[in-house]
């Protein structure tokens, strides 16, 4: 906010209770079961009866967005759907989704904006927690250093997953699988 950004703490102890208040006493009370990071699980049968009710779906969408610090919503089905999208955005939150372990709806903070870190209100917040979309946010130095590693600055774009089939080639060590890419350009 000093440097002229966009800044603020998004409230979860907000979002739960306008949530509430706009479902009111035909859902359970609490409707919102608990809030993780970005992810809003709802009691049980909350969600499932609120999918089935498209008026109290959009004004409870309606009334989550107009919270300071929200940027957009995602419903878990239209995550757990698999289809390709050309938002850059969506598709890194639905790379996130596991079905069954996910919540129910993702919410997505603008930019700049924090989290507190539990929604009963402590005076806790997390940052850049790795949990956004955005490339500040996503971002995630590795540094390599020691024996069979050449100097130098790389820019490649990689991932964490980079790093085990990398040390293993490092070792000798044969990966029975493996997700990554040995980074080579760092080797000697």
């Amino acid at each position: 906010q000093r440097t002229g950004f966009d800044a603020g703490v998004l409230s979860l102890a907000e979002v739960k209770e306008k949530i509430g208040r706009v479902l009111g006493p035909t859902y359970p009370d609490p409707a919102v079961a608990r809030i993780a990071g970005n992810e809003v699980y709802f009691a049980r049968g909350a969600y499932e009866k609120l999918q089935q009710d498209p008026l109290a779906m959009r004004a409870m969408t309606d009334a989550v967005l107009a919270i300071p610090g929200i940027a957009g919503i995602f419903r878990a089905e239209e995550l757990a759907g698999g289809v390709k999208n050309l938002s850059p955005t969506r598709t890194a939150v639905q790379l996130s989704y596991f079905p069954g372990r996910s919540g129910d709806l993702y919410l997505l903070q603008q930019p700049y904006w924090l989290t507190e870190s539990t929604p009963e209100g402590s005076k806790r917040y997390t940052g850049t927690g790795h949990g956004t979309p955005y490339s500040y946010d996503q971002r995630v130095p590795i540094l390599l250093m020691g024996f069979g590693i050449k100097p130098g600055q790389y820019f490649d774009e990689v991932t964490p997953a980079d790093i085990a089939p990398t040390l293993a080639a490092l070792t000798g060590v044969t990966l029975a699988t493996r997700e990554g890419q040995i980074l080579r350009a760092a080797l000697k």
